[in-house]
Parts: structure tokens; sequence; C-alpha cells
């Protein structure tokens, strides 16, 4: 199970995130050198975000909110017909 919350601070467009990871099943050893891979690639991604340019970054954030409301109407259902 993977939640993430994002939410703003005190500073200036910076945003916390915080990453919850829970094992529902598998051999403990397999979920923890696996999420320390997609921890560490996570935090690469973050890196690398900030140093794209203003546009750019604009131009991310509109594909991510398009596949958000993509999901959401899949999980709803709503996307069916």
């Amino acid at each position: 199970y993977l939640q993430f919350t994002v939410a703003p601070t005190e500073g200036d467009n910076i945003f916390g995130i915080e990453l919850y990871i829970e094992r529902i099943s598998g051999p403990v050893a397999f979920w923890q050198r696996l999420n320390l891979g997609f921890m560490l690639t996570l935090r690469q991604q973050f890196l690398i975000w900030q140093t794209l340019r203003g546009p750019v970054q604009e131009d991310h954030a509109k594909v991510g909110r398009a596949v958000l409301v993509d999901a959401a109407e899949l999980e709803t259902g709503a996307a069916a017909g």
C-alpha cells in the first residue's frame, strides 16, 4: 500500500511530501530491498524536478493532473460507458 501526502509549508512555493508505505504481503527482506530502490529513485526524480525551468515544470504538472483525473474516473467507474 502506498500513499503520498503533499502539503504547503511556510516557505514560498515549497511543499512537504510525506510518503507512507505498508507491506501487505511478501517476504520482508524483498519488500525492504524493493522499497529502498523505489525511495532512491523517487528522491532522484525530485532532485531532477528542481533543475527544470518553470515552463517545463508546468507542462509536467499538467500531465500529472490529467493522469490523476483519469485515475479517479477509473476508480469511480465514471469512465465506463
